[in-house]
């Protein structure tokens, strides 16, 4: 389907937009792998819509289960950045969602996810102060630590929080 879009756009104006349509229609019939690659593929040929193409390819990764390669591909992207804002909330509401997973049914592999994810945002936030947002989720993550066993980071991560200038955990 790529090579044909490739050979009748004419452009390589239009080609990006109807490899996004066509990843669209691959998603309302279920065929996540293949939206996958057509987004990987409007990638490569437009960088400019690197945003919004990797919020669309970390939505695909989601709903086919591939929550790793999903957080993977944002390997080197500021988060903080603002055409990544939708992207940083992706992240976050994963991590979150994830969370509640686990509290509902126990399932481990969400742990880990919820875990990943939100180590991933909080590396967005850098060396910050424990304040707002970050401290919030520095306590969400000490409790996915402390659900996996891993007292001492979670401590860390407690300590950290009390030691921050946030009112509410103060």
């Amino acid at each position: 389907a790529i090579q044909y879009f490739e050979t009748v756009s004419g452009s390589k104006e239009f080609l990006p937009d109807a490899l996004s349509r066509l990843a669209l229609e691959y998603e309302r019939n279920l065929k996540f792998d293949a939206s996958a690659r057509v987004l990987e593929q409007v990638l490569k040929l437009s960088p400019e819509r690197r945003a919004e193409t990797l919020l669309s390819l970390l939505r695909t990764d989601q709903r086919r289960g591939k929550f790793v390669e999903g957080l993977a591909r944002l390997k080197g992207v500021d988060l903080q950045a603002p055409e990544n804002q939708n992207l940083r909330a992706l992240v976050r509401a994963t991590a979150t969602d994830q969370h509640a997973q686990f509290r509902k049914k126990s399932s481990v592999a969400s742990l880990k996810i919820a875990e990943a994810y939100y180590v991933r945002v909080l590396s967005a936030l850098g060396t910050a102060p424990s304040t707002g947002e970050k401290a919030e989720l520095q306590m969400y993550l000490a409790e996915v630590r402390a659900a996996r066993g891993d007292k001492s980071g979670a401590l860390a991560l407690y300590r950290e929080v009390a030691a921050g200038q946030d009112p509410k955990y103060q």
